[in-house]
């Protein structure tokens, strides 16, 4: 990968944050052993999610398939399908923030937001805030740069592979946290993505992992689905 000025800079504003603070690829705080005030459905228990070693995330998201997007494979990602465009408003959900540069996911990581807002509008007739979906490599170091401290370095960053999204629950009731918060852990326990709360940014931030979701997309749904796992290659039929 060539690595330009800014790029460098924001290398060793890791290296720095490594040596002065011992710095966390993943510094957030999981779902797992958390508790929520309210249920959704008050007659079940509270979904507990289990926790994901990032090594198997990594596996299951399958990270070293994915090309990290940088300014210069951006638009070579998207021209062969690999990334595709986020509409900025639809009927159960709203960018919020993004650039229009960023509005941008795998095709299987947009299908999880369609499905996942979809639930939730049918559920609460609102929409969701979406605060951020895709990154490049050099925006995420600038992020780390700048002392975001939920930022994971780029080598570790679903959203510099088009697979996260960061959810806004800032508006949300707390009967409609209590609601993502046990769908997300249930995914979560069924390996579907991985989940993380992040109270400091008030979202939700999710990676997908892109066979197990199509696999629960489909039982779910009950459609048929052609996927070839070795390439950007599904279809619903």
């Amino acid at each position: 990968m060539d690595i330009n000025r800014r790029d460098f800079l924001g290398i060793a504003a890791i290296g720095m944050a490594t040596l002065a603070t011992g710095f966390n690829p993943i510094p957030q705080e999981l779902f797992a052993g958390e508790t929520y005030e309210i249920l959704y459905d008050e007659s079940s228990p509270v979904v507990r999610a289990r926790t994901i070693p990032f090594s198997r995330q990594k596996e299951l998201a399958g990270f070293n398939e994915l090309p990290m997007i940088t300014n210069r494979n951006i638009d070579d990602l998207i021209r062969e399908g690999h990334l595709i465009k986020v509409p900025r408003e639809t009927e159960t959900y709203y960018l919020d923030g993004v650039r229009e540069k960023y509005a941008i996911a795998t095709p299987y990581n947009k299908l999880f937001l369609d499905y996942f807002t979809g639930e939730f509008h049918r559920e609460f007739q609102k929409r969701f805030g979406i605060t951020s979906l895709s990154r490049t490599w050099g925006r995420q170091l600038g992020l780390i740069a700048s002392g975001n401290q939920n930022a994971a370095s780029p080598w570790n960053s679903g959203h510099v592979r088009g697979i996260s999204i960061d959810f806004n629950y800032r508006p949300l009731r707390r009967i409609e946290r209590s609601w993502v918060g046990n769908e997300l852990a249930e995914l979560q326990n069924e390996e579907v993505l991985s989940a993380v709360r992040e109270r400091n940014k008030r979202i939700y931030h999710t990676m997908i992992f892109k066979n197990n979701f199509l696999d629960y997309y489909v039982r779910n749904l009950e459609l048929p689905v052609s996927v070839d796992s070795s390439s950007e290659s599904w279809q619903i039929n």
